[in-house]
C-alpha cells in the first residue's frame, strides 16, 4: 500500500522551527558535538537525519563496575537521560519449561523465565525491570571468559538500584538445565525539556502522533521509531498495530450472541485492547533505544572498550521484549476479544478509474482502455492515525492494437479485495485547510495477480501487476463528512499519444473512535 505523507504541509509548518538547533533547545552543538559516523549509520536505518544527528550527539558514560556489572547513562541534548544498569549472575542453572522449549524450537531466543515491569515514578521518570536467564552458549565467549564473582555488597546493589535477582538466577539447584548466567537489567528514563527537532515534530504531527510530552525520552523514542517506518521494528510494529485495530473493532461490534448479551463484555475487551496498545507502544520506545544502543556500542569511542558486553546486553533485552510482546501482550489481547465472524465493511460509496490512451506510431495504432471499479468503506486505524481502506475491486484492462490489416486483443482481469491497500487523511488545522484549499486526502494502490489472455497468439496465463485503484485525489468534506469529486488529468501523452484519467469518487467517513 502506498502511505503518503503531506510533505508541503510539513515544510510549511516546519518553517517556524528552521532556527532551531539540530540537536535540540537545551544544548548547543558545542555542549553535544554529533557523532557523524553514529549519525550516518542511524540514517541508514531509516531515521530523519535530524532525529539520527539528536540521538547520536547524546553523551554517554559507561562503567564496569566489575566483571559482571555494567552502567550505563545516556544524557540526551534536550536533558532527558536513560539509566541502565546490567548485572550478570554467573554460576546459575535453568529448566526450561516445555512451553519455552516449543518457542525456542521454532525460532524464538534461547532466553528464559522472562519478567517484566514498568513503573511510572512520583518525579516523572519510567523504571523497567527485566530479569532472565541466558546459557553459557549465548553468551560471547569473550565477555563469558570475564565473567566471575561478583565484588558487590549489599549496600553497593542496593545504591545501583538493582532489580530483585532473578527466579532463573536463584534456580540454581534445578537439575538437568542449562549452565548459564542470570541478568538482571534496570533502566530508569528521566524527563528532559521540551524537544525542539523541527522535522520530527512536524512528522509526528502530521501522523496525528502526540507531541506535548516529547521530552521523556521513551515517548520520543516511539515517535521516532513510528516516523522510521524503514525500520523492521516500525514494520513489526505496525502489523501488531493493525491486529490490534481489527480486535477492538470486533470487541465493539461483537457478533457472538453470547457476547453480544453480556453488557461488560465489549468496555472490558476495548479495555484490554488499549492497554495492550499503550503497553506496546512503552516496549516499543525501549526496543528502540536498545536497536539505537546496539548499533552504536561499537561505533562509540566512550563504549568500544565494553561494545561486547553492551551488544549483548541491548541484543538480549530487544529479543526478551520482543518476544514479550508477541507471547505476552499480543497474546493475552487476542484471548479478551471472543472471534467476530468474516467481517462485512460498511461500504458508503464507490470509485471509479478510466484510462484512456490512443497511441498512433507508424502505420500500427494501439489503443488502451482501463477500468477499476471500486465499493470501498474506510475504517479508522489508531495505530496509524489515518483511515484504511475496505471493500472490493474489479479491474478490467482491454488493450487493441491495429495493424497490417489485422487487429489484436489483450485482455486483463482481476478482483479482489482493498482491505489495508489505500489510507485517507483528514487535516483538522484551520489555517491548513484555508492554505491549501482541502481538508482531506487520500489515495490507494495495491499489487494483485491478473488473469490475461491473448487472442492473436491463442495464450493466456496469470501475471502480477500494481492496480492504482485510487489515485491521489484531496477536497473538502460536506455535510455528514461525504467526499465527492472528479479527477480528470492528461495521461500517455507524448509524440502522437494521447489520453486521459478520470476519477470519480463519492464515500463517507465514520468518526475516528
Amino acid at each position: 500500500m502506498t502511505r503518503f505523507t503531506l510533505a508541503i504541509l510539513a515544510l510549511a509548518l516546519s518553517a517556524c522551527d528552521s532556527g532551531k538547533d539540530a540537536v535540540g533547545t537545551e544544548g548547543t552543538a558545542q555542549d553535544f558535538p554529533v557523532n557523524e559516523p553514529l549519525a550516518t549509520a542511524f540514517t541508514a536505518q531509516g531515521l530523519p537525519s535530524d532525529v539520527a544527528r539528536f540521538l547520536a550527539a547524546a553523551k554517554l558514560d559507561t562503567v564496569r563496575v566489575d566483571a559482571n556489572t555494567f552502567v550505563y547513562k545516556q544524557t540526551f541534548p534536550n536533558g532527558a537521560t536513560r539509566d541502565i544498569t546490567m548485572k550478570l549472575m554467573p554460576g546459575r542453572a535453568y529448566t526450561p519449561t516445555a512451553e519455552e522449549s516449543a518457542k525456542v524450537a521454532k525460532g524464538g531466543p534461547a532466553l528464559y523465565d522472562f519478567k517484566y515491569a514498568s513503573v511510572k515514578q512520583a518525579d516523572g521518570s519510567t523504571r523497567m525491570e527485566l530479569d532472565y536467564f541466558v546459557p553459557n552458549a549465548g553468551i560471547p565467549p569473550a565477555l563469558l571468559s570475564q565473567l566471575g564473582s561478583s565484588a558487590l555488597s549489599t549496600e553497593d546493589l542496593r545504591r545501583i538500584a538493582l532489580p530483585r535477582a532473578s527466579a532463573a538466577a536463584r534456580n540454581s539447584s534445578a537439575g538437568g538445565g542449562s549452565d548459564g548466567a542470570g541478568v538482571a537489567w534496570v533502566e530508569v528514563g528521566k524527563t528532559g525539556a521540551d524537544v525542539g527537532i523541527g522535522s520530527l515534530l512536524d512528522a509526528a504531527k502530521d501522523k496525528g502522533l502526540p507531541t506535548g510530552a516529547l521530552s521523556n525520552i521513551y515517548a520520543l523514542a516511539s515517535a521516532a521509531s513510528a516516523i522510521g517506518g524503514a525500520l523492521e521494528l516500525a514494520k513489526q510494529n505496525g502489523k501488531w498495530g493493525l491486529e490490534l485495530d481489527a480486535l477492538e473493532r470486533c470487541a465493539r461490534n461483537p457478533t457472538n450472541i453470547v457476547t453480544k448479551s453480556d453488557p461488560n463484555y465489549t468496555p472490558g475487551a476495548v479495555a484490554k485492547v488499549q492497554q495492550a496498545r499503550n503497553e506496546l507502544d512503552e516496549v516499543n520506545s525501549a526496543r528502540f533505544l536498545n536497536q539505537m544502543n546496539e548499533t552504536g556500542s561499537g561505533i562509540t569511542p566512550q563504549t568500544a572498550a565494553m561494545s561486547i558486553g553492551l551488544k549483548a546486553g541491548f541484543a538480549w533485552s530487544d529479543q526478551t521484549l520482543g518476544d514479550y510482546s508477541e507471547n505476552t501482550i499480543m497474546r493475552e489481547a487476542r484471548l479478551a476479544v471472543v472471534p467476530c465472524g468474516d467481517p462485512v465493511p460498511k461500504v458508503d460509496g464507490n470509485v471509479t478509474v478510466t484510462w484512456h490512451c490512443n497511441n498512433p506510431w507508424g502505420s500500427q495504432v494501439d489503443v488502451t482502455n482501463t477500468t477499476v471499479t471500486s465499493s470501498v468503506g474506510w475504517v479508522w486505524s489508531p495505530t496509524f492515525h489515518e483511515y484504511l481502506s475496505q471493500g472490493s475491486y474489479e479491474y478490467q484492462k482491454v488493450l487493441t492494437v491495429t495493424g497490417g490489416g489485422k487487429t489484436c486483443t489483450y485482455k486483463e482481469t482481476s478482483k479482489g479485495s482493498l482491505e489495508q491497500g489505500g489510507a485517507l487523511q483528514i487535516f483538522t488545522d484551520p489555517a491548513a485547510v484555508q492554505l491549501f484549499g482541502y481538508d482531506y486526502m487520500a489515495s490507494g494502490e495495491l499489487s494483485a495477480e491478473v488473469d490475461w489472455t491473448d487472442d492473436c497468439s491463442g495464450k493466456s496465463g496469470k501475471a502480477p501487476v500494481t492496480i492504482s485503484w485510487l489515485p491521489a485525489i484531496s477536497g473538502l468534506m460536506g455535510a455528514g463528512a461525504g467526499m465527492a469529486g472528479e479527477q480528470v488529468k492528461p495521461s500517455c501523452t507524448g509524440g502522437e499519444a494521447s489520453g486521459t484519467e478520470v476519477t470519480k469518487w463519492s464515500f463517507t467517513v465514520p468518526p475516528m473512535d
